[in-house]
């Protein structure tokens, strides 16, 4: 199913620095219709795991509808600004999150 833009909301947190912690997303078109929403318990994790998690999961799950446009909306901004190269991701636990993220189809697009 290809689409032409889509958007994306991703949320994770944990109770702990490690603890329980759970990934959240939702996928939308440009008109505001959910095409997708899902959330992914992950055990024990920090709260970074858990946002870089969420939008591993997210890109994973956008490669489906192939969109030309992506529009992403976090409220981690350390996550957004790694994302963005702004910010080196230096972290041992989160590098391969990281790079798991950006070898999908959709953060090469």
């Amino acid at each position: 199913m290809q689409v032409d833009a889509i958007k994306f909301f991703t949320d994770g947190g944990s109770r702990g620095k490690p603890g329980p912690a759970a990934s959240g997303i939702v996928i939308l078109n440009m008109d505001d219709e959910v095409l997708e929403e899902f959330g992914v318990y992950l055990d024990t994790a920090t709260d970074n795991q858990a946002e870089w998690l969420a939008i591993k999961f997210a890109f994973e799950a956008l490669e489906k509808y192939e969109p030309r446009i992506v529009h992403g909306y976090m409220d981690s901004e350390l996550v957004r600004k790694q994302l963005n190269g702004q910010y080196r991701v230096k972290n041992v636990d989160l590098l391969p999150i990281y790079r798991e993220s950006l070898d999908s189809e959709i953060s090469a697009s």
